[in-house]
């Protein structure tokens, strides 16, 4: 099996099938996203089935190595030709740049991991669960020895599931020790109705537990070692980033992407750690006066900080999310990979 360009297109099939046979490459055009086969890879889109063309590069073991969103070959076969070349020149086990299934992706790529909803058996991921105290938590390594600068990930109020083990990996892949701690007692919600009730149902006792045996696991494992420590968390798992730092002023950095705020200086004064918060404009939970607030109160507490708001809805950074912004996610991210490479690798 060679490496495969697999499209789904609606438009423009002759450019790219024969851009496919002058590469050399198979080219199995799915022209009906009704097939047996779209619905394999996950591509049937619900209202408007057609208002979308992904193509992707599937490397000789299956992995997907590559995804495009309304690629054109006429415009984009420079960047697609480098991949496929790469993928010969090494058997497919690794193109250049290629950091496996997740990683340091760029933001379609990453998006495709939800979009395209394969089998989870055939995702390959980078790390492994662990004991933390009495529960468990997901670990995801960067290569080469310790020690290693930690990043604590927090859930969203689904739980511990695929999407925030993909996040602590593409943390990994930038050098980073990434735990993803389990909020819940190993529960994941998959509709709202779930998600609420365990959501509500945390003891902050025990979640303070959680919070505290995770930063010390990445302070204190062998694997580990970290010298310098932060959080990371997304609406529910947002609002435990900035309690963290509430509670553990040794942190060096928190995270919050649209999680709940504190607008009282004299709450947040106990923060050391610098906080970089990343909101949405249309969010009306935690809306822009809000922000506003906290970003005063920050302020006056003196804590260092960095607010960056983006014209986006709350968990615009989520890809299996329907007000899922791709264009502000992909902008958030470079700026937080940025912050933590400040904070954590000097």
């Amino acid at each position: 099996m060679g490496a495969k360009v697999c499209g789904i297109s609606t438009d423009d099939v002759k450019s790219q099938a024969a851009f496919a046979k002058a590469q050399g490459v198979k080219y199995p055009l799915l022209s009906d996203v009704g097939t047996h086969v779209a619905k394999q890879y996950g591509v049937l889109m619900k209202g408007r089935p057609y208002a979308r063309r992904v193509t992707f590069i599937v490397d000789p073991k299956g992995v997907i190595r590559h995804v495009a969103r309304k690629v054109n070959v006429r415009t984009h076969g420079a960047d697609l030709t480098q991949i496929i070349q790469g993928l010969k020149k090494t058997g497919g086990d690794k193109a250049p740049d290629d950091t496996g299934d997740t990683g340091v992706l760029d933001e379609a790529a990453f998006k495709a991991l939800h979009e395209l909803k394969l089998d989870a058996s055939k995702r390959k991921l980078r790390g492994e669960m662990v004991g933390v105290g009495a529960g468990k938590a997901y670990l995801s390594l960067p290569k080469g020895e310790g020690p290693h600068a930690g990043v604590l990930v927090i859930h969203e109020w689904w739980g511990l599931n695929l999407h925030i083990k993909h996040w602590a990996d593409r943390l990994a892949a930038d050098g980073y020790a990434a735990l993803a701690v389990d909020l819940y007692g190993g529960t994941v919600a998959t509709t709202p109705d779930e998600a609420l009730k365990l959501m509500r149902g945390v003891d902050e006792a025990a979640g303070e537990d959680v919070v505290k045996r995770g930063l010390a696991f990445l302070k204190d494992d062998a694997r580990v070692r970290a010298p310098r420590r932060a959080t990371i968390g997304w609406s529910f798992g947002g609002g435990w980033s900035l309690r963290a730092a509430l509670e553990h002023p040794e942190l060096d950095a928190a995270v919050i992407y649209y999680g709940r705020l504190r607008t009282d200086p004299e709450e947040l004064k106990p923060v050391r750690a610098t906080i970089f918060g990343i909101f949405g404009n249309q969010d009306r939970g935690i809306p822009p006066r809000v922000v506003t607030q906290f970003e005063k109160a920050l302020r006056r507490a003196q804590v260092p900080n960095a607010i960056h708001r983006y014209d986006a809805n709350h968990a615009f950074a989520n890809p299996s999310s329907a007000r899922y912004d791709e264009k502000a996610a992909a902008a958030a991210w470079t700026r937080v990979r940025a912050f933590l490479k400040k904070k954590l690798r000097r």
